[in-house]
């Protein structure tokens, strides 16, 4: 499938390489990502990582340097908002397949953004590490039983970016747009002038790929594939463990016989009152015979504690190789106490994800960019109007520092003059530095306005 897709992209368009190893390596992380038939290792390693990054974070979005939300900025705030409330769950996704492509597009005067996985995306020309020209799957639907696909590409050239929209059935031929309704009114072709980068956004998982120059992004446990065979087989063991000590019953073969009125047997009754539908009976002849033991009850006690060390060792090494501290499949450090403690003990988790949140304010940087490109085109808001926006994450810390301890400290800096009542504020409610300083000015206002009722 991959293969007839990337044939039909350099065949849409006429531009494009070969397939690559990595495109290819792309497809079969999507794959593996989304089984649900055992323990996805590596689904787990995404949604926790993406539970820690992403958690109590706070997108601010205001006008230039800080200031009141102009018209664009406003717009870019709202298709941004749209973007992070899935930020969690988009997270997820890039750490576990590689990556996650952002599209924008114009629906009722509005810029909005699709994700899409990056086994969708066809890298076709890069200069300096950027990606210049691109081609996207960017959708599917059936109409009447039949299948259609939307494709876009993206191509940078002297500071002119041409997006082209194509429509085909299921052969891979081209097909007019409004053979799908909901794609009818597509523009062909169109030339936007003053751009500097593709107006897309790439959130690329910050695994390495162990690769010089790659375009695109691996699994968060790319690499370890081979401890994560060991660690399922080692699972199965465990289970195969517990099935052995299942108690089995031994009932006289009188019971297994046919009867000789043709009626249900003996066993055909017990059996009706297993309630996992296992078959723990095995027949014994003369089981009462003269005092005779012949069935002996096999239930060794389970080698607990050796079966689960080495499982917690093979989890611990899988940490390691990820690049986190424990707490992700073992038990998390205890023990730390102050700010500097919790940051050592859980070292390697604050570094991976830093990164995280760096891919993602590189992201929003970038939709930023495109909706304030689209705005401007098509006139969503007034021209002239370009860059009139500031973008800012306030990231939640609290998993790693101490927060009385860093309030403390915040509040000595603010007692010896070296931080404004504004950036303290903001930095225990959040928002933007205009609304905590606008804030502060108002109890200042309503401090000096109140009444001295201390002396009569």
């Amino acid at each position: 499938m991959l293969e007839r897709f990337w044939e039909w992209a350099r065949r849409l368009f006429g531009r494009g390489a070969q397939l690559s190893g990595a495109a290819a390596m792309a497809a079969r992380a999507e794959a593996d990502y989304r089984r649900a038939d055992g323990v996805n290792l590596t689904c787990i390693f995404a949604s926790r990582l993406a539970s820690i990054a992403m958690s109590d974070a706070a997108l601010n979005i205001s006008g230039p340097r800080g200031g009141e939300r102009t018209p664009r900025a406003a717009a870019v705030a709202e298709a941004l908002e749209d973007v992070f409330s899935r930020a969690q769950s988009l997270t997820a996704q890039a750490l576990g397949t590689g990556g996650r492509v952002l599209l924008p597009c114009v629906a009722d005067g509005k810029v909005r953004f699709q994700a899409v996985g990056q086994d969708r995306f066809f890298v076709t020309a890069t200069r300096g590490g950027q990606i210049t020209a691109a081609t996207v799957l960017a959708g599917r639907t059936e109409v009447d039983g039949h299948t259609y696909y939307r494709w876009t590409a993206y191509a940078l050239e002297n500071g002119v970016q041409t997006i082209s929209t194509r429509v085909t059935d299921a052969s891979g031929h081209v097909v007019p747009p409004e053979t799908a309704p909901q794609w009818a009114g597509l523009a062909g072709d169109v030339a936007i002038a003053g751009v500097e980068r593709l107006t897309l956004a790439f959130l690329r998982s910050p695994a390495d790929d162990r690769r010089e120059g790659g375009v695109y992004g691996v699994p968060i446990t790319y690499g370890c594939e081979a401890l994560m065979r060991e660690i399922h087989e080692h699972m199965r063991l465990i289970g195969r463990e517990y099935r052995l000590t299942r108690p089995m019953l031994g009932l006289s073969a009188e019971m297994w016989r046919d009867p000789f009125d043709g009626g249900e047997t003996g066993i055909a009754r017990v059996r009706r009152t297993v309630q996992d539908g296992e078959e723990p009976f095995i027949p014994i002849e003369g089981a009462y015979d003269e005092g005779k033991t012949p069935w002996l009850v096999y239930a060794p006690e389970i080698r607990h504690e050796a079966m689960y060390a080495r499982l917690d060792r093979l989890f611990a090494l899988l940490e390691k190789a990820v690049g986190t501290s424990r707490g992700i499949l073992t038990a998390p450090e205890t023990g730390a106490a102050t700010a500097t403690e919790i940051r050592a003990a859980n070292h390697d988790t604050f570094a991976l994800v830093s990164a995280i949140r760096r891919m993602w304010e590189a992201a929003l940087a970038d939709m930023a960019c495109a909706a304030d490109v689209l705005c401007e085109f098509y006139g969503l808001t007034p021209r002239g109007a370009r860059g009139e926006y500031a973008v800012g994450v306030d990231w939640d810390m609290s998993l790693f520092e101490s927060s009385q301890e860093s309030f403390s400290q915040l509040c000595e800096l603010h007692d010896r003059g070296l931080l404004s009542g504004a950036e303290l504020r903001q930095w225990v409610r959040g928002g933007t530095l205009a609304e905590a300083e606008e804030a502060v000015g108002k109890v200042d206002r309503e401090g000096r306005s109140a009444p001295d009722n201390t002396r009569r």
